[in-house]
């Protein structure tokens, strides 16, 4: 069965200052209706919150020991249909935001989905379970009372949408029902129908592991048309929807200089007929070899190339390079490029000293390299903290223009240096920088 519930929290390490300094951000998979969130979910209650408390928590993340806060939510329980008794249960969540804590709030009444943490044996409840305020739970609570009624059997159902993906930004992104064959086997029978204004519905299915299958036409595709879910009781569903998208496929490959394929290089598609810097882009990685292609694209006129949205970056050390042709998609083809060789750019080491205006050195000072090569097309490109004399040393590209800023401890705001955009080079003699602000008062 495909897991309904996951939790991923990806934790990023940016050493902006002398400090380090951590940036979570929370990606899951929602549970589902209240038919399929039950049943692989350890704890089922409708309760009061008493009191809410700050715990602490330690994360091991890049070899490091960081440590964090959750909270511990305390309910009066006033109903149970699953994992624990009526009356005092406590809860762990996050604080919210990027660790993807509930928003608990004392006094409120809430109805609880709760998972038993595989490390501490506590109950945790996030914003991807189906925890939500009682008020607004009816419906999940009409299906709970249902378990205990006599039921004819469980469902598969879901949406069948064609998404239309749209570069341009002036045409927006939607989706369309689609009418398609959905079947459906297990349980030694088989069903088949067809999906009306976008939807298809099996019922009074009798618990089982069950395939799925949608079959898409040619031009067409879907992730995964073939999936396996479980009905484990009959009073159980499961939803799976399909976004469908036309298969137009661009492929082909790039080339270091020297012939070598160009591997895990990023790869760019753009709209030939709108501006770049106004459109979203395809992008893909090249495997090894060199080979890359773009999947999913609908009829229309392309460029491909690297660096088409700013400048090199360590996954494309290149400027900006378009393949030599524009590319004409019709619905649902496949073109073939014709290998193709970039010229890889040189990464040089800018460095320098940071003084105030007044030549003094500025030292602990934040220096952000912006590369302003493609005005107004302009991207972050590097960042370096000066050390106790005011020297530093950023990672640039050789033959792009940037402009430099600082940022000072205790201060948000950005302040402009004396330096008009540059062009590093290798081998390029240390740069004298002046910060066109004034140092802060101690």
């Amino acid at each position: 069965m495909r897991p309904r519930f996951a939790v991923v929290v990806v934790a990023l390490v940016a050493l902006l200052t002398l400090n380090a300094t951590v940036s979570l951000a929370c990606s899951c998979m929602l549970s589902g209706p209240a038919c399929q969130a039950f049943w692989p979910t350890g704890a089922v209650f409708d309760g009061t919150v008493v009191s809410i408390e700050q715990i602490p928590r330690e994360m091991e993340i890049a070899g490091r020991t960081m440590s964090f806060h959750d909270k511990l939510v305390k309910l009066d329980a006033h109903r149970s249909w699953k994992g624990v008794d009526v009356g005092p249960v406590e809860v762990v969540t996050g604080q919210g935001g990027g660790d993807c804590g509930f928003d608990f709030v004392v006094g409120e009444r809430y109805l609880v989905f709760a998972h038993k943490g595989p490390t501490d044996g506590r109950l945790h409840a996030s914003i991807c379970t189906l925890t939500q305020r009682f008020a607004a739970a009816s419906d999940a609570v009409t299906f709970l009372d249902s378990l205990s009624k006599p039921s004819a059997g469980g469902r598969i159902f879901g949406s069948v949408e064609l998404f239309s993906r749209k570069l341009n930004t002036a045409a927006a992104s939607n989706k369309t029902p689609m009418e398609l064959t959905v079947r459906l086997s297990g349980g030694g029978r088989e069903y088949s129908m067809t999906s009306k204004n976008g939807r298809y519905e099996f019922r009074d299915l009798p618990p089982a592991q069950y395939r799925i299958d949608l079959s898409v036409p040619d031009g067409y595709s879907t992730y995964s048309p073939g999936r396996n879910v479980e009905i484990p009781d009959p009073h159980a569903c499961a939803e799976e929807s399909y976004a469908v998208s036309v298969n137009g496929r661009i492929a082909g490959q790039l080339l270091l200089p020297d012939g070598r394929g160009a591997d895990k290089v990023h790869v760019q598609a753009l709209d030939a007929d709108v501006p770049h810097e106004k459109q979203y882009q395809a992008s893909t990685f090249t495997i090894e070899g060199g080979y890359f292609e773009f999947k999913d694209l609908p009829p229309g006129r392309y460029v491909v190339g690297l660096s088409l949205r700013g400048g090199p970056s360590e996954m494309s050390p290149y400027a900006r390079t378009v393949y030599p042709e524009t590319i004409a998609l019709a619905f649902g083809n496949a073109v073939q490029l014709e290998p193709w060789r970039a010229p890889q750019l040189a990464q040089t080491t800018l460095n320098g000293t940071l003084v105030w205006r007044d030549g003094a050195p500025a030292p602990h000072v934040v220096l952000d390299a912006w590369d302003v090569t493609d005005k107004p097309d302009t991207r972050f490109a590097g960042q370096a903290t000066t050390d106790g004399g005011g020297r530093f040393s950023v990672k640039l590209w050789e033959g792009r223009s940037y402009a430099l800023m600082v940022s000072t401890p205790g201060r948000r705001e950005r302040m402009e240096t004396d330096v008009t955009p540059l062009s590093p080079k290798v081998g390029m003699a240390p740069v004298r920088v002046t910060i066109l602000g004034d140092r802060p008062v101690r």
